[in-house]
C-alpha cells in the first residue's frame, strides 16, 4: 500500500521535510536573497533581509547545486551594475572614478601593493663589493660636514629656546 506524500499545513504546495517547521528554501526567499546580494549587500545581511540564517544558506546548497549558480548570478549583476556606474563616471571626467578603476585593473596602482624582490649574494661576492671604499679625504670631509651640520642644529635649539624665553616674559608683563 502506497502512502501519500505529505504536505505542509502552511497551505504550501511543497512537501513536508518531516516533523518541525517547513522549510524557508523557496522562490520568495531565494529571490530576496538574491536582490540584495545583487544590490550590493554581504552575504551575512543578504540572509538577514531574506529571513534566514547564514548557516541555513550554506545547508541549504550542500543539498541544491542550482543555489549556488544563483547566487553567483547575483554577484555577477552587482558587478556589472558596478562597472556600468563606473564607467559613466569616467566618461564625465570624475578622477575618483578613474583612480579606482586603475587600482583595480592594474596592481602597481594600488597603494598596498607588495613589490618583492629577491637578493642572493655569495660569500665572495660580499667580500667588499658592495661599498666602494673612501679615501682619508673624503672621510675627513665626511666628517666636517656632520660636524658643521650638528653645530647648527644646536644653535638653532638654542635660538628657538631664546624665542620662547622672550615670549614668556611679555606674556607675563
Amino acid at each position: 500500500m502506497q502512502q501519500p506524500s505529505p504536505q505542509n499545513t502552511n497551505g504550501s504546495s511543497e512537501p513536508n521535510h518531516g516533523p518541525g517547521r517547513p522549510t524557508k528554501c523557496n522562490e520568495k526567499t531565494l529571490s530576496r536573497l538574491c536582490k540584495a546580494l545583487a544590490d550590493g549587500m554581504p552575504i551575512k545581511s543578504a540572509c538577514a533581509v531574506a529571513g534566514i540564517g547564514v548557516q541555513t544558506l550554506s545547508d541549504w546548497g550542500k543539498d541544491n547545486p542550482e543555489l549556488e549558480a544563483r547566487i553567483e548570478a547575483a554577484k555577477e549583476e552587482l558587478r556589472q551594475k558596478a562597472l556600468q556606474t563606473s564607467g559613466r563616471a569616467i566618461t564625465k571626467d570624475d578622477w575618483r572614478a578613474a583612480e579606482a578603476a586603475l587600482k583595480l585593473a592594474f596592481p602597481e596602482y594600488r597603494q598596498n601593493a607588495k613589490v618583492e624582490a629577491n637578493a642572493h649574494a655569495n660569500a665572495s661576492a660580499a667580500a667588499g663589493n658592495f661599498m666602494l671604499p673612501l679615501s682619508p679625504e673624503r672621510i675627513a670631509d665626511l666628517q666636517e660636514r656632520r660636524r658643521k651640520a650638528l653645530e647648527e642644529l644646536a644653535a638653532s635649539k638654542r635660538e628657538r629656546e631664546r624665542e620662547r624665553e622672550r615670549e614668556r616674559e611679555r606674556s607675563i608683563l
